[in-house]
């Protein structure tokens, strides 16, 4: 095969790669504000804000009201959870969570902590907020998905 053949392969499945990663943005633009990717060497890099940022940046954005997506570059994972959770790590808020629950939940399996613990936490925080009328508005908007 010559050189020039094996050259317009190499930019046809460059393309396709670069088409699907568009298609990939956009379907995650459109559930966040801020779309985030992650890559190999730690770096985080804002789509949006076309700049590499830091955790404190990303808990800068969740403060001012947006909503984030984390991507890992390669795998496409959505790991902004993982992210999420690094920066309460981060913020020592960690001990908000008692070390009982973190224990259970590392006992539990993923389809357990699934069916338990997601709705729990969804009731938990209604209950919260039906009994506490003193939550303002826009702490209230926060847990609007629960509303």
């Amino acid at each position: 095969m010559s050189n020039q053949k094996m050259s317009s392969q190499k930019n046809n499945s460059k393309k396709k790669n670069s088409k699907n990663t568009d298609k990939a943005n956009s379907a995650v633009e459109n559930e966040a504000n801020v779309l985030v990717r992650k890559y190999e060497n730690r770096r985080l890099y804002s789509v949006n804000h076309k700049t590499y940022i830091n955790l404190e940046d990303i808990s800068g954005y969740l403060l001012s009201g947006k909503k984030i997506k984390v991507i890992e570059v390669g795998s496409e994972k959505d790991i902004t959870c993982e992210v999420l959770l690094q920066i309460l790590l981060q913020q020592g808020k960690a001990d908000l969570i008692p070390q009982e629950v973190l224990e259970m939940m590392i006992r539990m399996n993923e389809t357990w902590i699934k069916k338990f613990w997601s709705p729990y936490f969804d009731k938990s925080i209604r209950m919260v907020f039906e009994l506490n009328p003193l939550l303002n508005l826009s702490t209230k908007n926060i847990f609007k998905k629960w509303f």
